[in-house]
């Protein structure tokens, strides 16, 4: 079983994940961790988050045989430990911009779903339900929003 989490950023959709995971005893899958851990490795490879148009078919490679393991706060991405890594404000905003990429996106929802298929899932993370596991492949799917107010203090706390 798949469960999707969708929404906008600080809207609570991270925390409400873990908690139903955590009760359910299901895998939990924070997708924003794999796209930080993927830019954390663009960068190491060179890559410049800000230079337009980026090289798609270079960065695919890069990605392409890259296998993340994530568990208790551990985000593995072919056997290397990323996770201190992961909150630096570089990752963040290199997250973002690679995200941008087509080729990004794509790898990454191809390794999501690999992963979502070993076990029963909850997954958050923007286009969850729409794009990743769109029609039945998520049999719940969720959207959350917050007041920009409320969405601001979480990032203020985070």
């Amino acid at each position: 079983m798949i469960i999707t989490i969708d929404g906008t950023a600080g809207s609570g959709k991270s925390s409400a994940a873990k908690a139903l995971a955590r009760e359910l005893g299901f895998y939990f899958l924070p997708t924003g961790k794999m796209y930080r851990a993927a830019a954390v490795l663009l960068l190491d490879a060179g890559l410049d988050p800000h230079a337009k148009p980026h090289d798609g078919q270079h960065i695919a490679r890069l990605l392409k045989d890259c296998h993340y393991e994530i568990e208790a706060g551990k985000v593995q991405l072919n056997g290397i430990d990323y996770a201190a890594r992961l909150v630096s404000p570089e990752a963040t905003s290199a997250s973002s911009l690679f995200a941008e990429v087509r080729e990004v996106r794509e790898e990454l929802k191809r390794e999501q779903r690999r992963i979502a298929k070993l076990q029963c899932t909850v997954t958050e993370g923007r286009d969850q339900g729409a794009w990743v596991f769109p029609d039945k492949e998520s049999q719940l799917k969720f959207y959350f929003d917050a007041a920009i107010e409320i969405r601001a203090a979480r990032r203020v706390e985070q």
